[in-house]
Formats: structure tokens, C-alpha cells, sequence
């Protein structure tokens, strides 16, 4: 790209592979007087570990995840951030709160991210900084969307 165009390979989980990547490589080719440049997005894996793996074997030049990977290995950039949400039926309990603490979830079940997912063991740091272990009912291959 530094010399005026290329192939740029492109991963991303899925949140973010569905539109804000897009939106982001449509800005920056209307924005860099780049027209030469050129963008693959690569989607067959959406699991931040996948997609990391990917760009250190250089199977990828960057990725879109959901956590930043090892620091020593990745140089990394944050450009988002999303709030954690609870996701209730509408006659739950907690439904009708406006903001829920980490404690107040514990008496319910959780559809939990698998161990492979990005967001996994910063959700598990979050409930072992309050001592707690979270009830999980199911466990999803899928990262947030």
C-alpha cells in the first residue's frame, strides 16, 4: 500500500466483517488517492484466536477481533469499543433494570461463549475479579454479532 497498491488481506469476526470493515476499506480507498489498492476479506473463520493465528502464519496482512492478541507478537490498534449487555426475555427479572451488576446475574443461567471465542476469558477475568463462577447452561461457538 506504502508503494501505491496491492492485495491487503483482510479477516475480521463476524460483527465486525459485516459492515464495519467494509464501510472502513470504502473510506479509506474514497479517502487515500489509493485507487490501486485492493481488499480481500476473509470471513471462513470468526474466532479472534483463528484470525490471530492467521495473521502471524502471514496468512492475513491484518484482522478485525475481538481482543487484541499478544503484544509481543501483533502490534495492535483499538479503534471500538461495545458495552457488555445482558440479553433477557422480556418477563425476566433483570429485564426491566436499566444497568445490572456482574453479582446480579449470577442466580440465572448463561448461553456462554466457547473457550475459543475472543471474548471468553476477559468475560471469565471480569466474574473471577468478583469471585464468582457463572452458571452455564450452553456454551456458543459464535462470537457477538
Amino acid at each position: 500500500m506504502g508503494r501505491g497498491g496491492g492485495l491487503v488481506l483482510l479477516g475480521g469476526i463476524r460483527k465486525l466483517a459485516a459492515q464495519t470493515v467494509p464501510d472502513l476499506m470504502q473510506k479509506f480507498l474514497a479517502t487515500s488517492g489509493n485507487e490501486h489498492t485492493r481488499f480481500e476479506l476473509h470471513t471462513e473463520s470468526s474466532f479472534t484466536a483463528d484470525l490471530l493465528q492467521a495473521v502471524a502464519e502471514e496468512r492475513l496482512d491484518m484482522a478485525f477481533v475481538s481482543h487484541p492478541g499478544d503484544d509481543t507478537v501483533f502490534e495492535n490498534v483499538a479503534f471500538a469499543r461495545s458495552p457488555f449487555v445482558v440479553v433477557t426475555p422480556p418477563n425476566h427479572p433483570l429485564a426491566q433494570k436499566s444497568s445490572v451488576t456482574l453479582r446480579e446475574t449470577l442466580p440465572y443461567p448463561f448461553v456462554y461463549f466457547s473457550k475459543r471465542g475472543g471474548l471468553r476469558r476477559l468475560i471469565d477475568a471480569l466474574f473471577q475479579k468478583i469471585g464468582a463462577t457463572p452458571k452455564i447452561a450452553y456454551e456458543t461457538e459464535e462470537e457477538p454479532s
